[in-house]
C-alpha cells in the first residue's frame, strides 16, 4: 500500500520540478528580449545624436553666408 503513495508523491514532485524549470526558462527568455529591445533603442538614439553632430559640424565649419541661413532655419 505504501508503493502507490510513493508513486503519487514522485509524480507530484516531478511535475513541480518541470513547472519550476519552465518558469525559470521563461524568465530568462523575457530578460534576453528586454535587453535586446534596450540595445535597439540605444542604437537609435546614438544614430540620431551622430546625425545632429554632423549637422552642427557642418554649420560650425561653414564660413560662407549660408551659415546664417542654416542657423535661422533651425
Amino acid at each position: 500500500m505504501a508503493d502507490p503513495f510513493k508513486m503519487v508523491i514522485a509524480i507530484v514532485a516531478i511535475a513541480a520540478a518541470v513547472s519550476y524549470a519552465k518558469m525559470v526558462y521563461r524568465d530568462k527568455q523575457l530578460a534576453r528580449d528586454s535587453a535586446n529591445q534596450t540595445d535597439d533603442r540605444v542604437d537609435e538614439k546614438i544614430a540620431a545624436l551622430e546625425e545632429r553632430i554632423r549637422v552642427l559640424e557642418t554649420i560650425v565649419t561653414d564660413k560662407s553666408h549660408a551659415l546664417k541661413r542654416e542657423i535661422d532655419r533651425l
